[in-house]
């Protein structure tokens, strides 16, 4: 056995050690890329990053004009890892791999709080995803109501036919926040709490 499988299984075994691992993906030029069908966190417009991402053999896939798919591959990933993967040239590569770090403290599980609401008006035929997975029809025209959104900081991702617009926003307990999407562009127009 490998150093490497060594400390993957010493890892595993640690109390409150994660499973699941963290993808860091970075990409030669602007782009919009999905892991194992979910888009991750926007660090910039060319760095993304993939939080708890079942290990195994992960569907990466990068999209073009209207978001049809331009590259797609299937790379495998270690459990309790953190993996560096570039795309270049349309082919992606795994950079690095090591063992995640172990927390002290069990993950926080968000903010305490009820629900919110978003409502997202759209001039143009949109689709919604709030952290990553869809949460409206397909290409929907008007005011878009998504309920049960966890208090938080949350990263809404509206995509047009032919623009994308990503924001992270923070949704405080139990209320309605108003957003404007146009072009690639995603603004918070009000917040009003719940009573």
């Amino acid at each position: 056995m490998t150093v490497a499988a060594l400390l993957a299984a010493a890892l595993l075994a640690a109390p409150g050690a994660p499973r699941e691992s963290l993808v860091r993906l970075t990409c030669e030029a602007d782009c919009s890329v999905t892991v194992a069908g979910q888009r991750g966190r926007r660090l910039t417009s060319r760095r993304f990053e993939f939080d708890g991402v079942t290990p195994g053999r992960v569907r990466f896939e990068t999209e073009g004009f209207a978001g049809l798919p331009v590259a797609a591959v299937f790379l495998d990933v270690q459990a309790a890892s953190e993996v560096e993967v570039s795309l270049s040239g349309g082919r992606f590569r795994v950079e690095r791999v090591r063992p995640r770090a172990v927390s002290a403290k069990p993950p926080a599980k968000g903010p305490a709080g009820a629900p919110s609401k978003l409502f997202v008006t759209c001039r143009q035929p949109c689709t919604v995803s709030v952290d990553g997975k869809r949460r409206s029809g397909e290409l929907q025209v008007g005011t878009l109501l998504i309920g049960g959104v966890p208090p938080g900081r949350r990263v809404i991702d509206v995509r047009f036919l032919a623009a994308s617009a990503t924001r992270a926003v923070d949704v405080p307990a139990a209320s309605e926040v108003h957003l404007s999407a146009q072009d690639s562009i995603v603004r918070v127009t009000r917040s009003l709490r719940l009573e």
